[in-house]
């Protein structure tokens, strides 16, 4: 529990710090590294289960959908990005995996470049709209950071709280998630989007 508070705090502060020096770009490289190591791991997990992703591959392409999302383009320019690397990708993972007389490559590649680049280039998408509809710099970043505070606060308060009253485990695999916890999370996200709703 207490390495758990001391990374979050040591996470919230270099976002923190390197925000206020470097802007917006250093969110949107942050963004990127944290899409190629977590990609990295997926890629090294697959490895564990017996698969065969391609990973020079699909840790070239993550980077370029990341950063190509912001410094390229439009608004939707991480999307027509992604659609490019998942081509090549895919017609070079075929010709690669035929050669040499299997085909188990394909999915392993592709899901991680889907899952984990492609999904976190939305954050940057957000950026790059509160920018088109003249936002300011510290307006695209706090509508960044309230998405990822939003989900990291549930998490953490669903964690306390289930430690707490919890007392049904949802799974043997992580048995620390329990009902209580999710009815947190339930109640925090419900009370969350009621309020701004009336907000707004």
């Amino acid at each position: 529990m207490k390495q758990r508070i001391f990374s979050f705090t040591i996470l919230w502060l270099i976002v923190t710090v390197s925000l206020l020096i470097f802007g917006i770009d250093a969110g949107v490289w942050l963004l990127a590294s944290l899409a190629f190591f977590t990609q990295l791991e997926l890629y090294q997990l697959f490895d564990k289960m017996g698969l065969k992703p391609i990973k020079s591959l699909g840790l070239i392409c993550g980077p370029i959908i990341m950063l190509g999302s912001y410094y390229f383009g439009g608004v939707d320019a991480g999307t027509d990005i992604f659609i490019l690397c998942f081509l090549i990708l895919a017609l070079t993972i075929i010709i690669k995996d035929l050669q040499a007389g299997r085909l188990r490559s394909f999915m392993p590649t592709l899901f991680g470049l889907l899952y984990v680049p492609f999904m976190l280039h939305f954050f940057v998408k957000v950026v790059k709209m509160a920018e088109f509809h003249d936002f300011t710099d510290a307006t695209s970043i706090f509508l960044t950071i309230w998405i990822v505070a939003v989900a990291k606060c549930t998490d953490v308060g669903g964690l306390l709280v289930g430690m707490q009253i919890g007392k049904t485990p949802l799974s043997v695999i992580s048995p620390k998630k329990n009902l209580g916890r999710r009815s947190w999370r339930h109640s925090f996200c419900h009370a969350h989007r009621t309020f701004h709703f009336g907000h707004f």
